[in-house]
Protein backbone atom coordinates (compact mmCIF):
# COMPACT_ATOMS: atom_id res chain seq x y z
CA UNK A 1 0.00 0.00 0.00
CA UNK A 2 2.74 2.40 1.00
CA UNK A 3 4.07 1.51 -2.67
CA UNK A 4 1.26 2.94 -4.17
CA UNK A 5 0.82 6.06 -2.27
CA UNK A 6 4.88 6.99 -3.39
CA UNK A 7 4.14 5.96 -6.96
CA UNK A 8 0.70 8.33 -6.83
CA UNK A 9 2.52 11.31 -5.12
CA UNK A 10 5.22 11.12 -7.34
CA UNK A 11 3.08 10.75 -10.37
CA UNK A 12 0.53 13.20 -9.79
CA UNK A 13 0.98 15.35 -12.53
CA UNK A 14 1.19 12.48 -14.99
CA UNK A 15 -2.08 11.03 -13.59
CA UNK A 16 -3.79 14.34 -13.82
CA UNK A 17 -2.49 14.72 -17.45
CA UNK A 18 -3.68 10.68 -18.54
CA UNK A 19 -7.23 11.55 -16.12
CA UNK A 20 -7.41 14.82 -18.42
CA UNK A 21 -6.91 13.23 -21.86
CA UNK A 22 -8.70 10.29 -20.91
CA UNK A 23 -11.91 12.96 -20.24
CA UNK A 24 -11.10 15.01 -23.33
CA UNK A 25 -11.07 11.67 -25.84
CA UNK A 26 -14.36 10.78 -23.74
CA UNK A 27 -16.03 13.90 -24.38
CA UNK A 28 -14.70 14.21 -28.30
CA UNK A 29 -15.99 10.73 -28.73
CA UNK A 30 -19.54 11.39 -27.56
CA UNK A 31 -20.04 15.27 -29.39
CA UNK A 32 -18.39 12.91 -32.83
CA UNK A 33 -20.63 9.89 -32.29
CA UNK A 34 -23.62 12.54 -32.33
CA UNK A 35 -22.46 13.92 -35.46
CA UNK A 36 -21.78 10.72 -37.23
CA UNK A 37 -25.48 10.08 -36.06
CA UNK A 38 -26.99 12.84 -37.59
CA UNK A 39 -24.70 12.48 -40.98
CA UNK A 40 -25.75 8.32 -40.72
CA UNK A 41 -29.54 8.95 -40.74
CA UNK A 42 -29.05 12.25 -43.19
CA UNK A 43 -27.34 9.78 -45.77
CA UNK A 44 -30.04 6.80 -45.39
CA UNK A 45 -32.58 8.92 -46.41
CA UNK A 46 -31.42 10.62 -49.07
CA UNK A 47 -29.71 7.52 -50.21
CA UNK A 48 -32.86 5.46 -49.59
CA UNK A 49 -35.10 8.21 -51.69
CA UNK A 50 -32.87 7.93 -54.47
CA UNK A 51 -33.18 4.21 -54.82
CA UNK A 52 -36.95 4.44 -54.69
CA UNK A 53 -36.73 7.18 -57.54
CA UNK A 54 -35.40 4.25 -59.63
CA UNK A 55 -38.42 2.95 -60.63
CA UNK A 56 -39.50 5.94 -62.28
CA UNK A 57 -36.66 4.81 -64.94
CA UNK A 58 -37.49 1.05 -64.99
CA UNK A 59 -41.09 1.47 -64.92
CA UNK A 60 -41.80 4.71 -67.08
CA UNK A 61 -45.37 6.04 -67.39
CA UNK A 62 -46.69 4.16 -64.30
CA UNK A 63 -48.20 7.13 -62.56
CA UNK A 64 -47.02 5.78 -58.67
CA UNK A 65 -44.92 8.00 -56.16
CA UNK A 66 -43.25 6.73 -53.50
CA UNK A 67 -40.52 8.81 -51.70
CA UNK A 68 -39.26 9.10 -48.28
CA UNK A 69 -38.83 12.82 -48.18
CA UNK A 70 -41.56 13.76 -46.29
CA UNK A 71 -41.19 10.76 -43.70
CA UNK A 72 -37.21 11.67 -43.69
CA UNK A 73 -37.48 15.42 -43.34
CA UNK A 74 -40.38 14.95 -40.49
CA UNK A 75 -37.92 12.75 -38.73
CA UNK A 76 -35.04 14.13 -38.72
CA UNK A 77 -36.30 17.60 -37.54
CA UNK A 78 -37.97 15.94 -34.66
CA UNK A 79 -34.62 14.29 -33.98
CA UNK A 80 -31.69 16.46 -34.98
CA UNK A 81 -33.60 19.59 -35.59
CA UNK A 82 -34.49 22.23 -38.73
CA UNK A 83 -31.31 22.04 -40.67
CA UNK A 84 -31.20 18.69 -40.84
CA UNK A 85 -34.58 18.19 -41.73
CA UNK A 86 -34.20 20.93 -44.20
CA UNK A 87 -30.88 18.56 -46.02
CA UNK A 88 -33.07 15.49 -46.04
CA UNK A 89 -36.16 17.85 -47.70
CA UNK A 90 -34.08 19.35 -50.16
CA UNK A 91 -30.83 17.10 -51.18
CA UNK A 92 -32.92 13.93 -51.20
CA UNK A 93 -35.16 15.33 -53.94
CA UNK A 94 -32.80 17.31 -55.67
CA UNK A 95 -30.23 14.04 -56.05
CA UNK A 96 -33.48 11.70 -56.78
CA UNK A 97 -34.50 13.30 -59.28
CA UNK A 98 -31.20 14.13 -60.84
CA UNK A 99 -29.44 11.16 -60.61
CA UNK A 100 -32.77 9.67 -62.26
CA UNK A 101 -32.22 12.31 -64.52
CA UNK A 102 -36.24 13.64 -64.01
CA UNK A 103 -35.65 16.82 -63.36
CA UNK A 104 -38.23 18.92 -64.80
CA UNK A 105 -40.30 22.40 -63.74
CA UNK A 106 -43.07 20.18 -61.92
CA UNK A 107 -39.89 19.27 -59.64
CA UNK A 108 -39.42 22.69 -58.84
CA UNK A 109 -42.89 22.65 -57.04
CA UNK A 110 -42.24 19.59 -55.35
CA UNK A 111 -39.03 21.24 -54.01
CA UNK A 112 -40.90 24.21 -52.88
CA UNK A 113 -43.71 22.35 -51.25
CA UNK A 114 -41.13 19.11 -49.56
CA UNK A 115 -39.49 22.65 -47.38
CA UNK A 116 -42.94 23.09 -46.00
CA UNK A 117 -42.47 19.78 -43.80
CA UNK A 118 -39.02 20.65 -42.02
CA UNK A 119 -40.89 24.03 -41.12
CA UNK A 120 -43.62 22.25 -39.49
CA UNK A 121 -41.89 20.08 -37.96
CA UNK A 122 -39.51 22.44 -36.16
CA UNK A 123 -42.78 24.12 -34.72
CA UNK A 124 -44.18 20.92 -33.46
CA UNK A 125 -40.44 19.56 -32.49
CA UNK A 126 -40.91 20.66 -28.69
CA UNK A 127 -43.99 18.39 -28.10
CA UNK A 128 -42.62 15.75 -30.27
CA UNK A 129 -40.15 14.42 -28.73
CA UNK A 130 -41.99 13.29 -25.89
CA UNK A 131 -45.02 12.26 -27.79
CA UNK A 132 -44.10 10.15 -30.77
CA UNK A 133 -47.75 9.04 -31.75
CA UNK A 134 -48.69 13.25 -32.45
CA UNK A 135 -45.68 12.87 -35.25
CA UNK A 136 -47.15 10.15 -37.12
CA UNK A 137 -49.99 11.75 -36.71
CA UNK A 138 -48.79 15.12 -37.74
CA UNK A 139 -46.86 13.60 -40.69
CA UNK A 140 -49.91 11.75 -42.12
CA UNK A 141 -51.82 15.54 -42.07
CA UNK A 142 -48.71 17.26 -43.61
CA UNK A 143 -48.39 14.59 -46.41
CA UNK A 144 -52.18 15.39 -47.32
CA UNK A 145 -51.29 19.09 -47.19
CA UNK A 146 -48.12 18.70 -49.36
CA UNK A 147 -49.99 16.61 -51.72
CA UNK A 148 -52.99 18.92 -51.98
CA UNK A 149 -50.42 22.15 -52.62
CA UNK A 150 -48.72 19.52 -55.12
CA UNK A 151 -52.07 18.29 -56.82
CA UNK A 152 -53.34 22.04 -56.97
CA UNK A 153 -50.05 23.81 -58.67
CA UNK A 154 -50.12 20.84 -61.03
CA UNK A 155 -53.70 21.28 -61.93
CA UNK A 156 -52.83 24.93 -63.08
CA UNK A 157 -49.64 24.06 -64.28
CA UNK A 158 -51.62 22.07 -66.97
CA UNK A 159 -50.98 18.44 -65.55
CA UNK A 160 -52.42 15.40 -66.65
CA UNK A 161 -55.31 15.29 -63.67
CA UNK A 162 -55.69 10.98 -64.01
CA UNK A 163 -51.57 10.99 -63.52
CA UNK A 164 -51.60 13.93 -60.99
CA UNK A 165 -54.56 11.93 -59.15
CA UNK A 166 -52.65 8.59 -59.13
CA UNK A 167 -49.43 10.64 -57.62
CA UNK A 168 -50.88 11.63 -55.07
CA UNK A 169 -52.89 8.76 -53.76
CA UNK A 170 -49.76 6.40 -54.02
CA UNK A 171 -47.52 8.74 -52.07
CA UNK A 172 -50.21 9.53 -49.27
CA UNK A 173 -51.17 6.19 -49.11
CA UNK A 174 -46.80 5.33 -48.84
CA UNK A 175 -46.64 7.88 -46.34
CA UNK A 176 -49.29 6.74 -44.37
CA UNK A 177 -47.62 3.09 -44.15
CA UNK A 178 -44.22 4.80 -43.33
CA UNK A 179 -45.41 7.19 -40.66
CA UNK A 180 -48.03 5.14 -39.03
CA UNK A 181 -45.30 1.64 -38.59
CA UNK A 182 -42.26 3.34 -38.64
CA UNK A 183 -42.08 6.99 -36.77
CA UNK A 184 -42.31 5.03 -33.08
CA UNK A 185 -39.31 2.48 -33.87
CA UNK A 186 -37.55 5.17 -35.97
CA UNK A 187 -37.85 8.04 -33.39
CA UNK A 188 -36.81 5.43 -30.69
CA UNK A 189 -33.70 4.44 -31.72
CA UNK A 190 -32.96 8.42 -32.78
CA UNK A 191 -34.03 10.36 -29.38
Amino acid sequence: MKHWKKVLQKNKNGILTYASIILLFLILLFVFLDFVKIMVTICMFIFLNILLRFYRRMLPGIPIEFEVVIFGSMITTIAFGFWAGLFVALLGSVFAEFLNQQISPYSLVNFGCYILVPIVAFFLRGAAVSNFAMVATAGIVLTVIVNLIIFTIFIFMGYDHFKNAAFSITNIFFNYLLFKYLTIPVLGLLL
